[in-house]
């Protein structure tokens, strides 16, 4: 690490002086109704889906339940939940103010998915999916949406909030072009739903980043969760930095083919307590300073891994210094196992939604990434594939014009150069006629119908939320 960049790493002791929370706030309680019957949807009905429903819902939010696959919820009409942490909590039975069937005859040609039902009457709509789903959701939410309701996703990988609201501006006609779209740089709830309808709560990250497209909205929208998550969501200055201190992509990659022989031979062990050993978290330290510089490079100050697991897990117990004593000792990663199959979310995910277009974004500011680099070309060669298809890269989401002056500009305010009128399209490759919603689903390819189908890795999934 060079002089500069390091200049811009923040450690715990300064993270204050930088004008970031610190991680000593205590927990406070909070009243069961806290929400005050503030209505929300929330689509995909995984382990995430599952926890942020059944918590809020507790809490005294009026929650719709939704879901890729609405037969997944035939039948159910509530959530079983506790925390479950070294402490394991009573459990609770909160019942949700609505939730999607499957309808007896087919769901109408403008809204094949059926979500008009669930999003009606709604604030906010979160998205709880894998990022191949965002833009799914996106362009089935285009013509059910209204301009006045609020989209956030939970979480937003890199560059989800700037794809999906490109997304539903073009598929509304412009319509939805004041619509603000919300991200929060990773799971707020580490959860597991064993079985659907039954979730369990490991931990609630504190000081996690939340930012809207475009800036101006930020506080806006997030005041709509301060009741239940304030102090635990922190406002971050834009949706560009909330995507780059989304940490999937420089953990998951790494330490799943790392330990590719025990997964292979479908050998049980706990993914971040014995999956991440001295040498691997070397390796996340090395890959985490190249993001680093990347975010010092768009005049943006940089959370290293290390601060980061410090700022949000050393509340929930996390002890000790380096990288590998706070991921070993961190109890809301104690029992989560490793995933049984090694093409998982953490691959077919976070490597195209995540790892390729930060190369990317690396490659446009001139910025050498030998280590993350080589985890890209590692698994290229291990699955037999680049990668690109359906990925978020800069020319698809139309970013490959900008500066990065510009870029930064751009997510804070919602214009550009070249449309001064605010929120406007991002530029982008040609796609062909605009497909229906129907024909849609049938071009969608296997393993992103699989994706979707989820939900969220739901109760049948193979990962739990960290």
């Amino acid at each position: 690490m060079d002089d500069r960049a390091r200049e811009n790493v923040i450690n715990v002791q300064n993270l204050e002086l930088r004008g970031w929370p610190t991680p000593r706030v205590p927990r406070r309680q909070v009243e069961d109704n806290a929400g005050q019957g503030r209505k929300v949807a929330i689509i995909g009905a995984g382990n995430l889906g599952q926890a942020m429903a059944a918590h809020m819902s507790f809490h005294g939010y009026a929650v719709s339940l939704g879901n890729r696959t609405s037969s997944k919820l035939d039948g159910l009409e509530g959530l079983r939940w506790r925390h479950a942490g070294h402490e394991k909590g009573d459990w609770h039975t909160t019942p949700l103010w609505r939730v999607q069937h499957t309808p007896s005859s087919p769901y109408p040609k403008e809204d094949p998915l059926g979500l008009r039902s669930v999003v009606e009457g709604c604030a906010v709509i979160v998205l709880c999916v894998p990022a191949p789903g965002h833009r799914v959701l996106a362009e089935a939410l285009a013509d059910v949406l209204l301009e006045n309701q609020d989209v956030v996703l939970h979480p937003g990988n890199l560059f989800g909030a700037l794809e999906v609201h490109n997304i539903l501006t073009k598929r509304s006609g412009g319509r939805l072009r004041h619509v603000t779209v919300s991200e929060l740089e990773s799971s707020l709830l580490t959860c597991r739903a064993p079985r659907m309808g039954e979730v369990e709560i490991y931990a609630t990250k504190s000081h996690l980043g939340f930012a809207t497209f475009p800036a101006t909205q930020t506080e806006r929208v997030m005041s709509f969760f301060h009741p239940l998550y304030h102090p635990y969501l922190v406002a971050r200055p834009n949706v560009l930095y909330t995507s780059l201190h989304d940490l999937n992509f420089v953990v998951h990659p790494i330490v799943t083919l790392m330990n590719a022989g025990p997964i292979d031979r479908g050998q049980p062990f706990l993914y971040y307590a014995e999956g991440v050993t001295q040498h691997i978290a070397q390796l996340l330290e090395g890959a985490d300073e190249e993001r680093c510089r990347v975010i010092d490079a768009l005049g943006m100050v940089p959370i290293p891994l290390r601060d980061w697991i410090i700022a949000e897990y050393r509340e929930n117990g996390a002890q000790g210094d380096t990288v590998l004593e706070l991921i070993n000792s961190n109890p809301a990663f104690a029992t989560l196992l490793a995933p049984k199959k090694l093409y998982t979310r953490y691959i077919w995910e976070d490597i195209p939604s995540g790892l390729l277009p930060f190369l990317h974004l690396a490659q446009m500011l001139a910025i050498d990434t030998p280590v993350l680099r080589s985890v890209y070309e590692i698994a290229k060669f291990m699955f037999g594939q680049d990668f690109t298809e359906n990925a978020r890269t800069l020319r698809s989401l139309g970013l490959d014009h900008m500066k990065p002056k510009e870029l930064v500009a751009y997510v804070e305010q919602g214009k550009d150069n070249d449309n001064n009128g605010g929120h406007g399209l991002l530029r982008s490759r040609p796609r062909g006629p605009r497909e229906s919603n129907a024909t849609r689903a049938a071009n969608t390819p296997a393993l992103e119908k699989e994706v979707v189908d989820w939900g969220c890795s739901g109760a049948n999934g193979t990962e739990d939320e960290g």
